[in-house]
């Protein structure tokens, strides 16, 4: 025959040891956990250190060329030009210019004959990819009367010499076109003035 209180100790004592294990699980895996925590807290340092050495480097290179560009700053400064192509140009109209009665020659005269005819050949190119619309404006602007595309930038070139050089008088303006050759038609038979 059996004791009621040896069963009844026998079911605490098993009960017991499931309590026991089921803590012993829970603490294996709160230490396994903390050893994750520590784990993941040690790669974030070292990628922080990481993070924080490569934004030393960067600094670094960013001082580097910015060194590297004042250097060069420097360099372009002291350099002197290569060539001084206007003054060549200049020197060259000086050479080819007439001579006067006396001898002397008109320098100042072929200077300004190149800068007028690079103005004018600038003022062309600016006005050449020009629409009517903005011709029309340019026109307005500058009072010139609108009456052709091609005209009307022609005389806005025209206005413009006599602006930039002073000539009161009719101004001639070399063209460099093939189209402008002013035709008169006499008698049926086309000539060219």
């Amino acid at each position: 025959m059996k004791f009621p209180s040896t069963s009844h100790a026998a079911g605490m004592a098993a009960c017991h040891a499931r309590e026991v294990i089921v803590l012993k699980e829970q603490r294996a895996l709160e230490l396994n956990g903390r050893r994750v925590a520590e784990q993941e807290v040690e790669s974030l340092r070292e990628q922080h250190a990481i993070d924080i050495e490569n934004r030393r480097k960067a600094e670094q290179e960013i001082e580097r060329l910015k060194m590297a560009l004042s250097r060069m700053d420097m360099e372009r400064q002291q350099r002197t030009p290569g060539t001084n192509l206007r003054s060549k140009l200049d020197e060259a109209a000086k050479g080819s210019v007439k001579k006067s009665a006396k001898g002397k020659e008109h320098a100042n005269q072929g200077a300004q004959t190149n800068n007028k005819e690079a103005f004018i050949f600038d003022n062309r190119c600016t006005l050449r990819g020009l629409k009517k619309d903005e011709v029309l404006a340019i026109c307005a602007r500058e009072g010139v009367t609108y009456t052709t595309l091609d005209r009307a930038k022609e005389d806005i070139v025209i206005k413009r010499v006599v602006l930039a050089f002073g000539e009161s008088g009719p101004v001639d303006v070399p063209d460099d076109s093939n189209n402008s050759a002013d035709l008169a038609k006499t008698d049926g038979v086309e000539t060219t003035s």
